[in-house]
């Protein structure tokens, strides 16, 4: 496993995630629906042109939750218990797994995450309905609870923001399921296999991109 310093929407950024899997796609791996189905089309599509189907960061910038992120980043790492952060790194778990959080809590003895936070800034009446019922929606599970899986973290926060909400700020914190993430795990697996059978390519990042 190996961490890179990339901006999101940067020409790294979206090279990384090129026929990669990232926590976006855990959703619609475990859901093994029609979702999945065109996942795994767009990633062969994507390994046979190496060209990425990810927004750039011109068209990023005018999405509303890339504007507010960075805000509810900032009230996060400035209210969590947490001591050392890593934000803006891309996670190169293996050839085919690439994933990028909006925080990481790092132990500096032995280099292992020990937390993180997912970062939402949805639409007003979103917000505030998850803020009622103060539960993770099950349509994040997949990401957040492959994030715990796979970096092997205690545990992970799902954090809300909304600037015009009578709660602006919420935080929800995640334990790990590992039922639910020993059924993503085959599922990705499996998913591997057939992006491999699919693709022409070997799929291996460089060691110098890796590094």
């Amino acid at each position: 496993m190996r961490t890179v310093s990339a901006e999101v929407g940067s020409d790294l950024w979206r090279y990384l995630h090129v026929g990669t899997i990232g926590g976006a796609c855990f959703q619609a791996i475990m859901a093994d629906g029609k979702g999945r189905q065109t996942l795994l089309k767009n990633k062969i599509e994507e390994r046979k042109t190496w060209e990425s189907s990810l927004p750039c960061k011109t068209v990023l910038q005018r999405n509303r939750g890339a504007i507010l992120e960075p805000y509810a980043v900032n009230i996060y790492t400035l209210n969590s218990k947490w001591d050392i952060y890593e934000v803006g790194k891309v996670v190169v778990i293996n050839d085919y797994i690439v994933i990028s959080p909006d925080v990481m809590n790092f132990n500096l003895f032995d280099n292992r995450c020990r937390a993180g936070a997912e970062v939402k800034c949805y639409g007003l009446d979103k917000h505030n309905s998850i803020i009622k019922k103060g539960e993770m929606p099950n349509s994040n599970k997949g990401q957040v609870q492959g994030y715990v899986g796979f970096l092997k973290a205690e545990i992970w926060d799902y954090v809300l923001y909304h600037p015009q909400a009578k709660i602006k700020y919420g935080q929800i914190s995640v334990k790990p399921d590992h039922d639910y993430f020993q059924e993503l795990s085959q599922k990705v697996d499996r998913f591997i296999e057939e992006l491999k059978t699919g693709s022409d390519l070997t799929g291996q990042l460089t060691n110098s991109i890796k590094e």
